[in-house]
């Protein structure tokens, strides 16, 4: 074995199921790889289902109970430490995976540089009502409607400075030399929202490191069809925006990468366009109300 895909969860649930479904319905040999799972609430009658659903098909598989309320990085820690393989996959336990999603992300890495540390790929949206299809438009989650490469920007020889730990292959020993993803984040932000994705990112490339782009290779989140979940997020964004520039400094692609998501927007919404803009409108009101929250409270 030399990868082990990562999953973390808050507890055994259905999702969950059907996550593992789709990576274990992959072309690619079961005796290659290792499903890792944590989580923080057990559900013995679910887990023991999975157990003999992987054990059955012949999988490798170690799930563990972990420290509860820590948040999702200290939880991607975890499951990084325990894995004992070269390249640890990351996916998240709400999402399904293409059918070549393995091989592709692990031949993407073994075809690479030395320097390349990270594969990152697409985080697509399944199905949605249209409030949830107009904020896919915006690049929600992880390039959502608009692909990864429109919204984080990618150069001309495929390299990325993002990375979204939803769909992401990474050297073992390059997340120990960064130490990890960080969980130290504002008491009620443990989520990280994709900022820890930034700077675990932003640690690699100050090593030297390189993170490539791989497309044809989604996965597929639920969509935020939720308005308030959604401001909120925004909101949140914002508070941990503050926080991302106040450890980094780093400022000079924000307005870049931005512009060119406008343009995707535009591009791509046609129709829905006045709703597109209407929700971008809001949410870029919520992340710099979020942002100035930060800077008066600190």
């Amino acid at each position: 074995m030399n990868i082990s895909i990562n999953i973390i969860s808050k507890t055994i649930n259905l999702d969950l199921k059907e996550c593992i479904e789709s990576i274990v319905h992959n072309q690619f040999p079961k005796e290659k790889y290792i499903i890792v799972l944590v989580y923080e609430y057990d559900h013995p009658a679910r887990r023991k289902e999975l157990e003999n659903y992987l054990q059955k098909l012949r999988v490798n598989f170690h799930f563990q109970e972990i420290e509860k309320g820590q948040g999702i990085a200290f939880n991607r820690n975890q499951c990084i430490k325990i894995s004992k393989t070269k390249y640890v996959l990351l996916v998240d336990s709400d999402c399904t995976v293409s059918r070549n999603w393995i091989p592709h992300m692990s031949q993407a890495m073994e075809s690479s540089p030395p320097e390349v540390a990270a594969i990152v790929g697409d985080v697509s949206t399944k199905k949605s009502n249209f409030l949830g299809e107009c904020i896919a438009l915006l690049g929600f989650p992880g390039g959502g409607k608009l692909g990864f490469n429109n919204v984080f920007g990618v150069d001309g020889q495929g390299y990325t400075t993002h990375l979204s730990h939803g769909n992401c292959l990474i050297k073992k020993e390059k997340a120990e030399e960064v130490n990890y993803f960080e969980e130290f984040v504002p008491k009620k932000n443990k989520k990280g929202l994709g900022q820890t994705d930034k700077y675990f990112a932003y640690k690699l490339r100050k090593k030297g490191y390189k993170i490539k782009y791989v497309p044809d290779t989604p996965v597929f989140h639920p969509p935020y069809n939720q308005i308030f979940q959604f401001l909120k997020r925004n909101f949140a964004k914002g508070k941990l925006g503050y926080w991302y520039l106040k450890k980094t400094k780093e400022t000079k692609t924000v307005g870049k990468s931005r512009l060119n998501a406008l343009k995707q927007i535009i591009k791509k919404s046609r129709w829905k366009l006045p709703f597109t803009l209407t929700l971008l409108f809001l949410s870029y009101c919520c992340e710099l109300s979020g942002y100035l929250y930060s800077v008066w409270k600190n």
